[in-house]
């Protein structure tokens, strides 16, 4: 005879919640809030034509920059939106055509005319080189454009961020409600709390899209759009934006999370852990890369000696080194990705009864996390991020590892970590060919 009903009291006293999901990818959302510029009045700068260009035309070209780019407030940038993206869209094409057809003064990018109040003018700040309350000015429409074109780049990055948080209900931190999936287990091993659903499938698969998109927006940028401007830079301050060895840091950053989101998805699938450790393994390669590319890139410009500073010296002296939050946020994603690949690693050396050696990966993980903790102090998400693979590493996997080698195989740690497997890279950048870019580069006219 069955016992008698309760009133569920005791079901929901002995059942364990479910933790909260982990964040596939760390919150940086900097690029897009906290790139700004100011109005800049193009009907002043550009003589209209009577046969080419008229005066409404400029008018209408200065309001779809107001409407795409101007966020000169201190008020909180909305979130991302189709509708951001297609005026950002409008405003590229018609700043192509007003650069193709006024010519002149327009569109040059050589500095000689720096203080000619017709040269146009337009002034954005540097979030990636830590200056989002400073406006720096810019004269000439190819460094316009290719500002507007980095700012549509972090568009489609952050709404690749976005329908992340939407679809696996993270929200706007590294934590969130309960209901998406995690991270913290996987491949076979079991050590999961909660596995993404197959309903996860479709915002994983477009949020990658998205960033997949935004690292081919950032790598033309890299590779076709900035280097001649930044030949023709002179020694005055500029956003670190407008560099290609920035666009080359963030179409590789771009690349490593949507890595990570195939490696989530792939131990949401419960795949094999070794596959899994490739999969983190290739992310942390991306980012590593990401921030020698930034690194040396400005090195080799002779761009990362402030203007005063000791040893400075070189045409690009004037530009500052690269924000703190930034290369904190690009430690902290390495550190992050290290440590899951080495999570797996240690459960599929479990899975083959090799004890101490998967506890030798734990303990590596667990050093990976500690020191990513001081890049993470920058930012609560951050912290409460670190805080958590932490806690999830050592309650999913690492405690029930020594268990069992301490009481069933009774093997030793090895001094040495064991050989992981190779990295296994499986995105690639979607190529921007915009229509209206069709034609070649603003700077080679």
């Amino acid at each position: 005879m069955p016992p008698p009903p309760t009133d569920g009291g005791g079901a929901e006293a002995d059942a364990t919640p479910p933790p909260p999901p982990l964040r596939p990818i760390v919150p940086y959302d900097d690029p897009w809030t906290q790139l700004r510029t100011r109005d800049a009045h193009i009907d002043a700068f550009v003589k209209p034509d009577d046969e080419v260009l008229t005066l409404s035309g400029v008018r209408d070209v200065a309001q779809q920059r107001r409407a795409a780019c101007v966020r000169s407030g201190t008020a909180a940038v909305p979130p991302p939106t189709e509708e951001a993206a297609s005026w950002l869209r409008r405003y590229l094409a018609s700043l192509d055509l007003l650069v193709e057809r006024a010519g002149g003064v327009l569109a040059s990018a050589d500095e000689e005319d720096e203080d000619h109040e017709q040269t146009f003018l337009t002034e954005w700040t540097s979030p990636l080189g830590g200056r989002a309350a400073k406006f720096l000015a810019l004269r000439g429409a190819a460094k316009e454009q290719a500002m507007a074109l980095f700012l549509y780049g972090a568009l489609l990055r952050q709404l690749g961020h976005q329908a992340l948080d939407d679809g696996l209900g993270i929200g706007g931190g590294a934590g969130g409600a309960a209901g998406g999936g995690t991270s913290g287990g996987g491949g076979g091993g079991g050590g999961a709390a909660t596995a993404a659903t197959e309903a996860d499938a479709a915002p994983l698969a477009e949020a990658a899209h998205h960033l997949r998109r935004a690292a081919g927006v950032f790598r033309r940028l890299a590779d076709r759009t900035l280097p001649a401007i930044f030949l023709a830079l002179g020694a005055r301050d500029r956003p670190l934006e407008i560099t290609p060895p920035a666009a080359d840091c963030m179409a590789r950053v771009c690349l490593a999370e949507a890595q990570a989101l195939t490696a989530f998805r792939a131990e949401a699938r419960g795949s094999p852990p070794a596959l899994c450790c490739s999969l983190h393994l290739a992310a942390r390669d991306l980012y590593s890369g990401a921030s020698r590319a930034l690194r040396d890139g400005l090195a080799s410009s002779g761009a990362t000696s402030s203007a005063g500073g000791a040893g400075g010296g070189g045409e690009h002296a004037a530009f500052a080194r690269p924000g703190d939050r930034l290369s904190r946020f690009l430690a902290l994603a390495q550190a992050l990705s290290s440590a899951r690949a080495l999570r797996c690693a240690a459960q599929d050396l479990a899975a083959k009864f090799e004890a101490g050696a998967a506890e030798r990966c734990c303990d590596e993980a667990a050093r990976e996390l500690g020191a990513a903790k001081g890049a993470a102090d920058a930012d609560p998400a951050w912290r409460e991020l670190v805080k958590e693979e932490a806690a999830r590493l050592e309650r999913d996997v690492a405690a029930g590892i020594r268990k069992d080698r301490l009481f069933v195989t009774v093997q030793p740690v090895p001094r040495d970590l064991p050989a992981l497997p190779e990295a296994k890279v499986l995105v690639t950048e979607l190529a921007f060919n915009e229509p209206f870019l069709a034609g070649g580069d603003v700077t080679a006219r």
